[in-house]
């Protein structure tokens, strides 16, 4: 069990991250290309003005006391870390099918969809960290601290915040339905 760290800045949670990674017995392969960092679209790519909704044609908000209402604000913390939770999740739920891939095409596959859950969950933490205080910190330090509760029995934090993401993946054929129809949770 990973030893918890106060978490005040990207740079903390970074630390974090490898020792979950660490903890969770998750080591990339050295000869794999992947890049952990936060990816945002540019207001040129985007626009400058909210696409939808009852805000349509506002201006974006660009920090949090650009938000309206407190209860939005609460919404917008709530789906930021929820999905983080979803992503740290995927991994800890199929890391064990690394020992007993039955091709390398599906080692790597594996793999792939491994890191790109990380890198999700990292967005998202940087999403928290960034722009929600610290209440965004502490809740990015919990995706950390929180197992999937079937994959890790032996877990004092708590189990994932969704219950699909407390189970177990065992096997291959549990894996190909997961990435089908489970791992797409947008909304709860």
């Amino acid at each position: 069990m990973m030893v918890s760290k106060r978490v005040r800045s990207m740079d903390d949670w970074v630390d974090l991250f490898h020792m979950w990674q660490e903890d969770i017995g998750v080591e990339l392969p050295k000869n794999m290309s992947y890049n952990f960092s936060a990816l945002y679209d540019s207001d040129d790519a985007t626009g400058t003005e909210i696409e939808f909704g009852d805000f349509a044609s506002n201006k974006k908000w660009n920090s949090l006391l650009d938000v309206p209402t407190q209860n939005i604000r609460d919404t917008l913390l709530a789906l930021t870390y929820v999905q983080g939770d979803t992503e740290f999740a995927s991994v800890e739920q199929q890391r064990l099918l690394l020992q007993n891939a039955p091709h390398e095409y599906d080692l790597y596959a594996l793999l792939r969809i491994m890191v790109e859950e990380m890198r999700h969950g990292w967005q998202m933490c940087d999403i928290l960290i960034k722009h929600f205080g610290n209440s965004g910190k502490l809740e990015a330090q919990k995706l950390l601290e929180r197992r999937a509760s079937e994959a890790f029995p032996e877990n004092e934090k708590g189990g994932r915040l969704l219950g699909s993401f407390n189970e177990a993946v065992n096997n291959w054929v549990d894996f190909y339905s997961y990435t089908c129809f489970v791992d797409r949770d947008g909304k709860y």
